[in-house]
């Protein structure tokens, strides 16, 4: 069933900027991203369809960050004229990489099945219909060959001094405008490129960048990509303006009249395309190839079953980790390397060293539970199997009977087949059941929507995501339900559980608790703003007097 969206925007047709209007976030948290506009989904999208300007589209004339306004996620930060004129002139010589590409279907506006009866390639493949205007610059897999070795793409050795010299020198430009305006962004995607060779590298943050000359991209979506925001740049290689030719995100029905000199730092995995153009056109997009990145990791061990990483979100509870969660860790041998703990500032680094001179890897995040673990998120890579752990565990069980626990016997073990299982089901979350008492635990593992608590649970990195910072306070709840309805199940295992302290006094989500407002506490606003925005998964109750919610009984969606 499709989803249908309304329309939040009032703005319409080109030219009309009614940002004055609308003034929302003006400022953000770190003061260096522009003004902040929030609109909502309007509609869907389907791949290779051709993107038209309508009389609701909104056209987007100067510097603007825009958030999803239902999930607070950042999809676009659009900086005008950002690059010197020195910069400028690097764009219109990236002409020289001109080339065709058959490989981009959707991108070209057309996609078939094609079938090749015997041979080494025997079997159904997706190909484009047509070929597009458009050229990979940088190192490839090849495709369709038996154990491939990264080789520089034939577009890239049309220009090599080109491609070694200013290409680089641009690229590295635009690194510097990335790491001011999304920080948390800009380390992700540098520990993103932690196994890439600086000589197959085409700046810290990037490996490939795609060329297109005078191309009407489709809506499509950069699946091959590993980082969610790509940087999109365009320049008039004959040094003409062009005119029209806006970036369009489809399902926002917004778009970013983005000319030469400005950059768009923009979520690839949104449906997007650009729309008509006159005159000559040239743009440019920098992104990482997960292609690239995978064999990389494999060459440095961290192949499908070494790449688990444990992450401690922790605040004002120092020797509380220490005693507890990371002795847990210790007694089950898990690698110090894979073991890293969130901080919420450089004070707090400072008083957490003795856990850094442990050996530990510590890190300064967010304040906030859910600040941190948005954070971490940002932090590892697509793909990345990560498990999540408050810094209170004293111990993991697992249930005998209906009366009795035992202590979970090797955490590494069942961590590896948790992962397994979310791959075999196509599934990203899973978790533990929420309280050790034998009494209610069950010998079974569900798909069907269920609470995820946040004490520990383990996903497969997908920052698409993140939660909204109006649900810190219910977040596992958000987080079980967003996860559910993109991949139709959670994982939860009803038999295994831990033994943890809720509600302390100082730290963690103590502090978050305190106060009231307009005679509501912080948990009870959250849990509200939960219900409203999930209404078809969650059940509202009333608890003591106090308003609390549950999540409904939904199957898995089993293909």
């Amino acid at each position: 069933m499709r989803r249908r969206y309304e329309f939040v925007s009032s703005q319409r047709g080109r030219g009309r900027d009614d940002d004055e209007k609308r003034k929302i976030n003006r400022t953000s948290s770190d003061g260096k991203r522009p003004p902040a506009l929030r609109l909502k989904k309007v509609r869907t999208i389907e791949e290779g369809d051709a993107p038209r300007e309508s009389k609701g589209t909104n056209i987007i004339n100067k510097s603007t960050t825009l958030y999803d306004k239902d999930t607070g996620d950042l999809v676009a930060i659009f900086l005008k004229n950002v690059l010197p004129e020195k910069m400028k002139l690097i764009g219109r010589k990236l002409i020289n990489f001109r080339g065709k590409s058959d490989s981009r279907g959707a991108y070209a506006g057309n996609k078939k099945r094609n079938l090749v009866k015997s041979g080494k390639n025997k079997g159904i493949h997706d190909i484009a219909g047509k070929s597009a205007n458009s050229s990979l610059v940088g190192y490839l897999l090849p495709y369709l060959v038996k154990n491939p070795k990264p080789q520089l793409s034939s577009f890239s050795k049309k220009d090599l001094e080109l491609y070694e010299g200013e290409l680089k020198t641009l690229y590295k430009y635009v690194d510097g405008i990335i790491k001011r305006i999304d920080p948390q962004g800009y380390k992700g995607y540098l520990y993103n490129m932690r196994n890439v060779p600086s000589s197959v590298e085409i700046s810290k943050l990037i490996t490939n960048v795609q060329v297109n000359v005078d191309q009407v991209a489709h809506y499509h979506i950069d699946n091959g990509n590993a980082n969610q925001y790509g940087t999109l740049l365009t320049f008039y290689p004959s040094g003409v303006e062009f005119t029209g030719g806006e970036f369009i995100l489809g399902e926002y029905n917004t778009a970013f009249n983005l000319k030469e000199g400005d950059l768009l730092y923009v979520n690839q995995f949104s449906p997007h395309g650009t729309l008509p153009f006159k005159g000559n056109r040239l743009s440019t997009v920098g992104f990482q190839a997960k292609k690239i990145l995978k064999y990389y990791d494999k060459q440095k061990g961290e192949g499908k079953d070494s790449n688990i990483v444990y992450v401690i979100p922790s605040y004002k509870r120092k020797d509380v980790l220490m005693k507890k969660t990371l002795s847990v860790l210790e007694k089950y041998n898990i690698p110090k390397k894979d073991i890293y703990v969130f901080v919420a500032n450089a004070q707090q680094k400072n008083e957490y060293k003795e856990v850094e001179d442990m050996g530990y890897k510590l890190i300064i995040a967010k304040k906030g539970v859910l600040g941190a673990r948005n954070f971490i998120v940002d932090y590892f890579k697509e793909g990345q199997k990560i498990v999540s752990l408050d810094d209170d565990i004293r111990e993991l069980v697992m249930m005998v009977n209906k009366k009795k626990t035992k202590v979970l016997p090797d955490l590494s073990s069942f961590i590896k087949g948790a992962f397994d299982e979310l791959e075999k089901n196509n599934l990203q979350l899973g978790g533990l059941y929420p309280i050790d008492n034998p009494f209610f635990m069950k010998k079974k593992i569900s798909k069907d929507l269920r609470y995820i608590i946040g004490v520990l649970y383990f996903f497969i990195n997908d920052k698409s995501q993140k939660i909204n910072p109006k649900f810190h306070l219910g977040e596992d709840y958000a987080r079980s339900v967003k996860s559910f309805i993109k991949y139709g199940g959670v994982l939860r295992y009803n038999y295994i559980s831990f033994k943890t302290t809720y509600y302390t006094k100082e730290g963690g989500l103590a502090d978050a608790r305190k106060g009231t407002i307009k005679g509501e506490t912080p948990e009870v606003i959250s849990k509200k703003a939960l219900y409203k925005m999930y209404p078809d998964y969650i059940i509202p109750i009333e608890k003591k007097g106090q308003f609390d919610i549950k999540l409904k009984k939904i199957n898995s969606k089993d293909p």
